[in-house]
């Protein structure tokens, strides 16, 4: 198993394989980009089967090097790789459902627009919800899908500003076009940017759009919540709680703001917020436990590295 993350992917995904004997997992993380939490929650796992990179870089830049692997078709199947990100379609089709669940706690009668609002890093989740739109489901015609990308600085914040899914949105929207999408993405990657044509860019808007929150405003809104309802929000969440309590004066449409995380791992994040974390017993175990990882340093070959350690897995 192959992940790279941001903070909880990786740490999920470790949780539910470690230990097996017919299964090994190799995770990337952006060291030093993530809460001190959540890397623990990685690092201090020995078992044999889990590989912990430690990344001198951003999300961005770690995906690179799992993105090369990939593509080398005959790599990926002598080694079995699989990914656990949603460049694996497998998870995106699982995230479809949570777009379903939503809408049905929201409005039964199946009848009423309901927005859902989503903090995201690589588009994963946004990208299963329009993977049914485009499929022309009844029921999820009527979602409006809103996109919230956050970028910062702050390593306990997402720290992801190039998501690979939108390539797939690309893709859906555009009826399926590869060669324009392949157009695309080699002026972005030449470029660092490029204007979407404006008849694929109208279908986009009709459907999504993207709102930018700063990290006063995420702070602000992890404050608001804790005062109104006594609930401790993550970083990530209250993005999406910043821009439903930006609205609530201006529209009464339905809003589902998607959660992504428990907040007891974003201490750094909730005193900053001047809030009392609220650690587990678990996580505060973390700290006085023994670490195992490898460090990714800049100038080094990342690929190759990955390429070394899945093949020495592979003989073992």
């Amino acid at each position: 198993l192959f992940a790279g993350t941001s903070g909880d992917t990786g740490s999920a995904a470790i949780e539910a394989v470690r230990g097996l004997k017919w299964v090994d997992i190799v995770v990337l993380l952006p060291h030093g980009r993530c809460s001190s939490i959540q890397e623990l929650q990685m690092t201090t796992v020995l078992d044999d089967n889990v590989h912990v990179f430690a990344v001198d870089g951003t999300s961005d830049d770690l995906d690179y090097p799992i993105k090369q692997c990939f593509v080398d078709a005959e790599f990926v199947q002598k080694h079995n790789l699989i990914s656990i990100n949603s460049i694996n379609w497998a998870r995106v089709m699982v995230q479809t459902v949570h777009h379903f669940y939503a809408y049905f706690q929201m409005c039964r009668s199946c009848d009423q627009e309901v927005e859902i609002v989503v903090p995201t890093g690589a588009m994963g989740n946004i990208t299963g919800e329009h993977s049914d739109k485009v499929n022309h489901s009844q029921c999820f015609n009527r979602v409006r899908k809103y996109c919230f990308i956050f970028f910062t600085a702050q390593a306990t914040f997402v720290y992801l500003q190039v998501p690979y899914n939108f390539e797939r949105i690309l893709y859906l929207f555009s009826g399926q076009d590869s060669a324009l999408v392949a157009r695309l993405l080699r002026e972005f990657e030449a470029t660092g940017k490029v204007a979407i044509p404006k008849n694929l860019l109208d279908k986009l808007n009709a459907v999504m759009r993207s709102y930018s929150v700063t990290e006063a405003d995420t702070l602000l809104a992890m404050r608001t919540c804790w005062e109104e309802n006594q609930y401790l929000l993550c970083p990530h969440t209250a993005v999406a709680a910043s821009y439903h309590m930006a609205q609530e004066s201006s529209s009464s449409c339905m809003r589902v703001c998607v959660a992504t995380a428990a907040a007891a791992k974003f201490p750094e994040a909730v005193e900053k917020a001047g809030l009392l974390p609220q650690p587990t017993p678990e996580l505060e175990a973390l700290v006085s436990m023994p670490t195992k990882y490898q460090d990714m340093k800049q100038g080094q070959d990342w690929e190759a590295m990955l390429r070394a350690k899945i093949q020495s897995v592979h003989l073992k």
